[in-house]
């Protein structure tokens, strides 16, 4: 009986150790403005249609692909690195009257891979190489924070592989930006299925997350069955905001309006080539996830996938009804 009594009052010292850690987890974020963003490709900024975009956030994007060279490393080239410096200035200077905060977010793809987070390479002086082209791409994009007002920098976007086998490298990127750098808020966007672990965290501003984490397996699933998905996801999150003592950034969240868009979204047909859509499903997709997260204090907003500046009314072609 003693026995049973102790185990029953260590369950219940260790459950009140629990609740009062969530409590002090609960109080220690101001329950701040949100950031509602939108992630824009800076190519398309022009002053004809910036007064198209909405929320109070961009994410200005630009997709940048590094090539294979003959001896098989691969790099980024200097003229990658201008031409998308001369984007991100070219469109910093057209949205520079407006209330939007500015992040600048360079999106990396590999030639001969399919999806950047498998990205890795076999020798020390291929990565030596691939490093030394990636440290100079991100720290001139860095470098418009000393003309500009920019108010954050994403330095890298689902680089699974490439920060698991190069940590050293990060920490060292990490450090030089912080000290060269001291007013640019660093944000690193893990992809929905490994942002426990990027190992670099109470560095950066936020816990960023691309949020398209398959919830039901249903073409026309309700808010409900979306909402109820929803809630492990949230209390993970939680928790890991909990324990760095960061609010989570969704650096991309988005439904396309076509069936199963709150499914695996990556297996889903292109709009070029699937004719039919589905705005319900799309419309349930974003009430599920604003009603989940977007009263919590340790939620700091989220930039949504993608605002396409050509597109903002609905098209009478098909092909353009499916799409984000």
């Amino acid at each position: 009986m003693k026995y049973l009594c102790f185990i029953i009052l260590t369950i219940l010292i260790f459950s009140c150790e629990k609740d009062d850690n969530n409590l002090t987890c609960l109080n220690s974020f101001e329950n701040s403005s949100k950031i509602n963003g939108i992630n824009v490709y800076s190519s398309n900024l022009n002053p004809a249609n910036n007064t198209n975009i909405i929320g109070n956030s961009i994410a200005l994007t630009d997709i940048i692909w590094a090539w294979t060279n003959n001896d098989n490393s691969i790099e980024i080239k200097d003229f990658q690195t201008n031409d998308t410096f001369m984007k991100f200035e070219n469109s910093i200077n057209q949205i520079s009257l407006s209330n939007h905060q500015i992040m600048l977010r360079p999106l990396i793809n590999f030639s001969g891979t399919l999806y950047r987070g498998d990205f890795y390479l076999v020798t020390e002086e291929q990565w030596q190489i691939f490093e030394n082209s990636y440290k100079t791409f991100i720290l001139s994009i860095a470098e418009l924070s000393n003309t500009y007002n920019i108010h954050s920098l994403c330095i890298g976007t689902e680089l699974r592989e490439f920060v698991s086998r190069r940590p050293l490298f990060w920490k060292g990127l990490i450090e030089i930006l912080k000290e060269n750098y001291p007013t640019l808020k660093l944000i690193y966007a893990a992809n929905w299925d490994d942002y426990e672990a990027f190992p670099f965290w109470e560095e950066m501003e936020y816990i960023g997350i691309d949020s398209y984490f398959p919830l039901v397996n249903k073409s026309t699933p309700t808010v409900d069955e979306l909402m109820t998905a929803y809630n492990s996801i949230k209390n993970n999150l939680y928790d890991l905001s909990c324990s760095h003592n960061k609010k989570v950034i969704f650096t991309e969240y988005g439904f396309r309006s076509i069936d199963y868009a709150a499914w695996k979204t990556w297996e889903l047909p292109s709009s070029s080539v699937n004719n039919t859509y589905n705005f319900t499903v799309q419309s349930n997709g974003y009430k599920a996830f604003y009603d989940t997260f977007w009263n919590e204090n340790w939620v700091a907003g989220g930039y949504l996938w993608f605002w396409d500046v050509y597109k903002t009314e609905l098209s009478n072609n098909p092909m353009f009804l499916n799409d984000w």
